[in-house]
């Protein structure tokens, strides 16, 4: 990374050739496939896959990642950065002394003044043929293929595309209105078996980011029912300028149906590295609405601890701070009836910093239990 202050000198940056390898990562276990003879993959297994890691460079130095056709899968490499005025730049290198040296530099010319794209993140299509095939794996294989798609080990992926239906590669072909034919209001929509089993989430996963103790999400799941239980990755937008309005209000409305007429009661967790601090407990009556009972909290005020929590959060300098405080903060929001203490609904809630446009995001996956 490159100090903007300096780019808006027009300088030169060289990056010399010299240079030495970054922390150690778990390199690729190499294998030729065989096509055309210039086709290597990293091979993973239960004992043993690759790593990298994103090291922070230190000033006037980079850090490069190098994957080739001759087997290279991102190699890291560290270098010094020689920053050279526009006079010196069109001068260097023209002395023999220099030229060698010159032939293997790379030069760069920086304008942070100017945006050219916007990134919004990097990912890929999770489909059934893909859940398919990850589900065969061992535990600590399927553990190593999550962790280097979206680990911070791994290449950290934090977008997913998913296919509304079959793909290329399933089983079968379907969508999710298979009848009544040129059904245009979508009548008959619904989820195929493909999802419940394959577009899951191991709860299993993620007990160790909410309380064990009694009323955790552990215990919870084991009593069941277990088709109530989701999981909830929040894309949070903080780019927003009316967190710091003094007369600014916190507040979450929530809204849930139900066929039955009963008393809904709303506990609502808030945890740091698997530890409650603190929690809400609201109680709600259900209105008659267009043929079914509506349960409504509005505006329910946040409480300090939270008020706090975000107006830190918000100010942190970088991105990668703010995620890297919003790993170990998590929400359980368990929906239980009043009167029978049935859960009837648990949402578990991970964070995430959003770099989209378009602002808050969020993605369900079922919980399941393998």
């Amino acid at each position: 990374m490159i100090n903007k202050h300096l780019s808006i000198f027009l300088v030169k940056a060289v990056f010399l050739s010299s240079f030495s390898i970054g922390k150690c990562d778990q390199p690729c276990s190499a294998r030729d496939v065989g096509i055309e003879g210039r086709s290597i993959v990293c091979v993973c297994n239960a004992a043993y896959c690759d790593t990298i890691t994103r090291d922070e460079p230190a000033w006037n130095t980079y850090v490069a990642y190098t994957s080739t056709r001759d087997g290279k899968r991102f190699e890291k490499s560290t270098g010094p950065i020689r920053f050279l005025t526009n006079a010196k730049a069109r001068n260097y290198g023209r002395s023999e002394k220099t030229q060698t040296r010159f032939a293997n530099e790379a030069s760069y010319r920086i304008n942070s003044n100017t945006r050219y794209q916007k990134v919004e993140g990097f990912g890929g299509s999770v489909t059934d043929a893909a859940s398919i095939n990850w589900r065969k794996l061992s535990d600590s294989t399927q553990r190593h293929f999550i962790n280097s798609y979206f680990g911070k080990e791994g290449i950290e992926y934090n977008m997913i595309r998913v296919p509304i239906g079959g793909a290329d590669f399933s089983t079968h072909p379907y969508t999710y209105n298979e009848s009544p034919w040129n059904d245009k209001t979508l009548s008959n929509y619904s989820l195929s078996a493909e999802d419940y089993f394959y577009k899951s989430v191991d709860v299993q996963q993620i007990n160790d980011k909410f309380p064990e103790k009694k009323g955790g999400l552990k215990e919870l799941y084991e009593k069941g029912p277990r088709n109530a239980f989701f999981l909830v990755k929040f894309w949070a937008d903080l780019n927003t300028n009316n967190l710091d309005d003094p007369g600014a209000f916190y507040g979450v409305t929530s809204v849930y149906e139900s066929n039955e007429n009963m008393t809904i009661t709303c506990s609502t967790k808030v945890c740091s590295f698997g530890k409650q601090v603190v929690e809400k407990v609201e109680t709600e009556y259900a209105r008659f609405e267009g043929g079914r009972f509506v349960y409504r909290i509005q505006r329910s005020p946040m409480c300090e601890y939270m008020v706090n929590f975000i107006h830190k959060l918000k100010h942190l300098p970088e991105k990668y701070m703010m995620n890297s405080v919003l790993e170990n903060f998590t929400i359980l929001q368990v929906v239980s009836n009043r009167d029978t203490q049935e859960t009837l609904l648990c949402a578990a809630f991970v964070f995430e910093v959003s770099n989209s446009e378009h602002g808050a995001q969020h993605h369900i996956y079922r919980l399941v239990k393998d």
